[in-house]
């Protein structure tokens, strides 16, 4: 459950709106302990009315290529995760946060991999399958690399391939003698 109901996120806005006090004095009257909470639901309140302060009640996939233009996006303009949000249509200004630190902690990985026990939607299927696609193409390179060495090395030097495939043609019938 919500730590905060719309109701009561929206009498934090209202008393805010009839001038009872700053962040600070709003935070402390209504228990809140991180002024920038009320801060972001005036904002988001301005920014969208009530809607604004209303939790999405179905979780929202993001797909990886969303989450990175959106820290982009902020990167490039310097904007407060309130305005990103705000232009990209998110509720939840912290969601931009919370993956950037996973960018900056996890690299890539962080924004792509999936969290939880959450299903994996069909951008996701679609990246695993195109990355199984890629695994495969890149051993099918290996070896064909591999093979190309092999005929390079005896269309330069016949003749010792040809040693080597003798003497091991020796051992494996001197194995075979020997059981």
């Amino acid at each position: 459950m919500a730590k905060y109901t719309k109701d009561f996120k929206l009498n934090v806005v209202k008393a805010y709106l009839r001038g009872e006090g700053g962040y600070k004095t709003i935070a402390k009257k209504f228990n809140i302990p991180a002024v920038s909470n009320v801060e972001n639901w005036i904002k988001m309140y301005s920014y969208y009315g009530e809607k604004g302060l209303e939790r999405k009640k179905k979780h929202t996939e993001y797909t990886s290529q969303f989450k990175l233009d959106v820290i982009n996006y902020r990167k490039e303009t310097g904007a407060s995760t309130t305005e990103v949000a705000k232009k990209f249509g998110l509720n939840n200004p912290t969601l931009i946060t919370s993956w950037e630190r996973k960018l900056r902690v996890d690299g890539i990985n962080g924004i792509f991999k999936p969290q939880g026990r959450s299903s994996m939607t069909k951008n996701d299927s679609k990246e695993l399958a195109e990355l199984e696609k890629v695994k495969e193409e890149n051993e099918r390179l290996r070896l064909e690399n591999s093979y190309l060495k092999k005929l390079k090395a005896y269309l330069e030097n016949p003749e010792e391939l040809s040693d080597r495939l003798k003497s091991r043609s020796l051992k494996n019938s001197k194995k075979k003698d020997s059981d």
